[in-house]
């Protein structure tokens, strides 16, 4: 399976770019610049895309076939209900 490798090899390369603009709280630095180099070329989020990739893989290869299909419709479904809401921030 190539999915949970290429999940990891995107993060790592998005990782790499970023260099010193990376931080574990989102913020600017007063020093900040737009990485457009590497992944950020092709994906805004590099990071955040490889994710999906990295919860899939184990479940694509250790449940059987129907469960997981109905399992990704849930999640889909779910999403959907979820972010498709409108909310008002105050």
């Amino acid at each position: 399976m190539l999915l949970a490798p290429a999940s990891v090899l995107l993060a790592f390369f998005a990782l790499r770019h970023l260099g010193k603009q990376w931080r574990i709280q989102a913020g600017l630095n007063e020093d900040h610049e737009l990485v457009q180099t590497g992944p950020y070329r092709w994906v805004r989020h590099p990071i955040y895309t490889s994710m999906p990739g990295l919860f899939l893989a184990p479940s694509a290869l250790l449940t059987r076939w129907p469960v997981f299909l109905v399992a990704q419709a849930l999640i889909l479904a779910g999403r959907k209900f979820v972010f498709g809401r409108k909310t008002v921030c105050s």
